[in-house]
């Protein structure tokens, strides 16, 4: 299952990606602990790229790329901006989490299996997987 998401850079526009998140995985069992996490996830990224990679008052727009494989348990995210980049990954965590980086950057560490960023022509791409687990039917 795969959908592209495209959102303007308000944070009121995080509810839109993480409604339709719900409802792919409600109709595929996804167990509520695997959706948890990916909407905290989602939340935190979203809401940080929102706050902090746009430098003007111009309106922008995120893609979020969302693909979930049932048969391994697992949902890729890809989010595209053309805001200011941030590498999570060249931030550590540390034990309190008050670090650089602050809280933000240790929960995505903790709920994400991997995160990868690159910059490909003038946007961000902050690849995440997440194991998703569904309940037997």
């Amino acid at each position: 299952m795969q959908e592209t998401i495209t959102i303007p850079n308000k944070l009121n526009s995080i509810q839109i990606v993480l409604d339709r998140v719900k409802r792919i995985h409600k109709k595929d069992n996804v167990t509520q602990e695997s959706i948890q996490r990916i909407m905290i996830v989602l939340d935190e990224l979203l809401s940080n790229i929102i706050k902090y990679s746009f430098q003007d008052n111009e309106e922008h727009f995120i893609e979020v790329d969302y693909v979930f494989n049932r048969d391994a348990g697992q949902v890729e995210i890809n989010i595209r901006d053309d805001g200011r980049g941030f590498d999570l990954n060249l931030y550590p965590i540390c034990e309190d989490g008050l670090n650089e980086g602050g809280k933000g950057i240790k929960i995505l560490k903790e709920l994400s299996d991997h995160i990868h960023y690159f910059r490909e022509g003038n946007l961000n791409n902050n690849k995440i997987w997440i194991q998703a687990n569904c309940l037997t039917t």
